[in-house]
């Protein structure tokens, strides 16, 4: 694959006949591939578009040491003159966020070139209890019982604030990288009301040097009145994409071994098929409503 300076990709962007976005990962690019592609069904249309990473334009000294968000950032604003044939998404993060007072909505920000997620990362966008619920009924019809599916509608929202919690917690400690992975579900439990981290959470960060008591921290963020009043409507953008996308699946997969699934299925629910996870979820975005998915409909629109 050919790595392009900033200036290098700019003359290949304006050389090519399609448009062209701009993206962080292949995450990114597998999702709105997929969305373009059902668009491009409902409405009989072939507009030609190129979905980059942004590793492409990679062998530039400027670029060094820099975030993906952070490149993509310093690429657009080098090629302003080619915003009518380039375009670019990236994750929000927590831009605009204030997390010591989760707001009573949460809207997408607007800006005049490219696309930022209406939540913390693109993850954000499955994190729904249809989503979840139908992937699992797909994959696991045989071993889920009718039970677990209510308990599951039921307790999503705790699933999300705890999420929240854990994203939030982990942000304020700066410790997102090591926490990356970690979490199992044996380290987190329903206490009657809710779902909790446990101990055995700070024995496995132990083992990546963390020695700070990050459950207790993450119960305090969970204690918080401003998260316990919060639905999950609003606090599934403000998870971090990834931890809140393990978070949730830990809860998922604790809920599936208290009703009796085997430690093999509670483990594949919890990290396995990650290939399978996502195309089912780039299909459930794909094929629901079209609010679902904004902003990113805008960067369809401007294929057109």
């Amino acid at each position: 694959m050919t790595a392009y300076s900033i200036q290098g990709y700019g003359v290949a962007v304006n050389l090519r006949s399609a448009k062209t976005i701009l993206v962080e990962g292949p995450t990114d690019r597998k999702i709105l591939s997929r969305l373009i592609l059902e668009k491009q069904l409902d409405t009989d249309t072939r507009s030609a578009c190129v979905i980059d990473e942004v590793g492409l334009a990679s062998n530039d000294t400027r670029l060094a040491g820099k975030g993906s968000k952070e490149k993509i950032e310093m690429i657009v604003s080098m090629l302003p003159t080619h915003s009518s044939k380039l375009n670019f998404l990236v994750d929000r993060e927590w831009e605009g966020i204030d997390i010591e007072n989760v707001p009573a909505e949460h809207k997408a920000l607007d800006f005049p070139w490219g696309v930022r997620t209406k939540g913390h990362s693109i993850e954000n966008y499955w994190f729904q209890e249809r989503v979840v619920a139908k992937y699992l009924k797909m994959f696991y019809g045989t071993e889920l019982n009718v039970e677990f599916f209510f308990a599951l509608e039921t307790r999503f929202d705790d699933m999300i604030k705890l999420a929240a919690a854990y994203s939030f917690a982990v942000k304020r400690m700066s410790l997102i990288t090591r926490c990356a992975s970690a979490v199992r579900a044996q380290d987190v439990e329903w206490d009657g009301r809710r779902y909790v981290v446990i101990r055995t959470l700070n024995s496995q960060l132990a083992t990546r040097n963390v020695t700070e008591d990050v459950v207790g921290k993450i119960l305090l963020e969970l204690d918080k009145q401003t998260l316990a009043a919060a639905s999950g409507d609003i606090l599934r953008w403000l998870c971090h994409g990834h931890l809140g996308e393990e978070m949730i699946w830990a809860c998922v997969a604790n809920l599936a071994s208290t009703y009796g699934c085997s430690d093999h299925v509670v483990q594949s629910i919890e990290r396995g098929a990650k290939a399978e996870k996502l195309a089912h979820h780039a299909d459930c975005l794909a094929t629901g409503p079209d609010e679902g998915i904004e902003p990113l409909g805008h960067l369809i629109a401007w294929i057109d």
